[in-house]
């Protein structure tokens, strides 16, 4: 057994409380999803709009100067109640927060997609950055469309 004088063993148990709240800390982040602080406006086109859903979001491949990201927009449903089409070749402007998954993948957690041939605009997150299908209180409320305005 390795002994380990009072001050190693307080700076030791230091050291691995700030290491647990670290973890804790980037895990809660992680499940807060939108960061203004990492908002960006991205241009380009959709290339595949089946991608495997992540944390429960449908998303879409946008391709932007060569460089790809997995745009995560909203709960299936949620997309179903407001008619959202997202056709392979559209041309879209994402407002959205930029991070690195796991896997390392670029993805773009959506705020909201202006479709550049009409000029609609689609929004998935409200001021606050909160997701839109929260608001009506219920998560397949039929009623979503009479208080869902994308052009807003």
């Amino acid at each position: 057994m390795i002994r380990v004088s009072g001050n190693k063993t307080a700076c030791c148990i230091i050291m691995m409380s700030s290491i647990f709240v670290l973890a804790v800390g980037l895990c809660l982040a992680q499940d807060t999803g939108y960061d203004e602080n990492t908002e960006v406006q991205i241009r380009g086109e959709i290339q595949q709009v089946e991608i495997k859903p992540c944390k429960g979001l449908k998303g879409f491949l946008l391709n932007s100067n060569g460089r790809d990201y997995i745009v995560l927009t909203g709960p299936a449903w949620f997309l179903r109640e407001i008619g959202l089409r997202l056709p392979d070749g559209e041309k879209v402007e994402v407002t959205g927060s930029k991070f690195y998954g796991h896997d390392g993948v670029l993805y773009l957690l959506a705020r909201s997609i202006k479709f550049l041939s009409e000029g609609r605009i689609v929004m998935l997150r409200d001021r606050a950055c909160k997701p839109v299908w929260n608001n009506s209180g219920r998560s397949h409320s039929s009623c979503m469309k009479i208080f869902y305005h994308p052009s807003r």
